[in-house]
């Protein structure tokens, strides 16, 4: 019996359980995260040699179809990773609960659309199927995140889309970039503007916000350079502790500059 126990723990069956407790479900960019990690022995005793954890996302990628047309696929990220490397033996039906503190990456994607964010636990048990556990929770904005968003909502706009986008020429880390879409549906550019979309470099005590104003084509004119993608500008800005109005001053600004 004890043979058969063994052998099935290596396939998992009747193996150590993983269970990680997060103390809630939303935090913010930089925040830290307090969980519990509950590890329950199997049915016969094991050799944990690694805790690990990695923090996940999805994104919209690209590939070819077999007609040769570029088509979305959804991929998945990892954010960040960490392990426990110091190793314990757990006995059959052993309960251990560990507390551990990590925190959400600065260039965490923020929960907004379709994106979902997730945590990995994992148990390293040698010769073994790797028992895990998932855990979602959500990512809101910090406090300049936060401003720049009510600022433009103040201007008129309204958030249209949110997309974690493939862009392996972007200048991060990560293999994706998010933009956040808006449209005017009032105000002073409703009507003059299309849409303007933004993306954000978090550097912890500053934010730099990269934006794409994109006009609105009138007469003629406003057509061919529609036509040739020169109704955009891009430009950039970088805020860190400014007063909401002064951040929507900010903004407005380089938009009348810009149209």
């Amino acid at each position: 019996m004890s043979f058969f126990k063994k052998v099935f723990s290596k396939v998992g069956i009747g193996a150590a359980k993983v269970d990680t407790i997060l103390d809630r479900d939303l935090y913010r960019v930089g925040e830290p995260i307090d969980a519990i990690v509950k590890i329950k022995g199997g049915s016969v005793e094991q050799q944990i040699d690694a805790l690990y954890f990695s923090m996940h996302c999805n994104y919209i990628g690209e590939r070819e179809n077999s007609e040769g047309e570029e088509v979305d696929v959804t991929r998945t990220a990892t954010i960040d990773q960490f392990k426990l490397g110091e190793s314990m033996l757990i006995q059959p039906g052993e309960e251990i609960e560990l507390a551990v503190d990590m925190e959400v990456p600065l260039d965490a994607p923020l929960t907004f659309g379709r994106t979902k964010v997730w945590l990995k636990t994992g148990l390293d048990i040698k010769a073994a199927v790797d028992p895990g556990d998932r855990d979602y929770f959500q990512i809101q904005p910090d406090h300049m995140q936060a401003n720049v968003f009510q600022a433009l909502e103040d201007l008129g706009f309204q958030m249209h889309e949110a997309e974690c986008e493939e862009a392996s020429r972007w200048n991060s880390r990560l293999p994706f970039l998010q933009e956040f879409e808006f449209k005017p549906i009032s105000g002073p550019y409703y009507r003059r503007l299309d849409e303007i979309e933004i993306v954000f470099n978090h550097g912890g005590d500053h934010l730099e916000v990269l934006m794409e104003i994109d006009r609105r084509a009138r007469g003629f004119s406003g057509f061919l350079a529609e036509a040739m993608n020169r109704d955009e500008t891009k430009t950039r800005f970088t805020i860190s502790d400014e007063h909401p109005g002064e951040v929507l001053e900010i903004i407005q600004h380089i938009i009348d500059d810009n149209i």
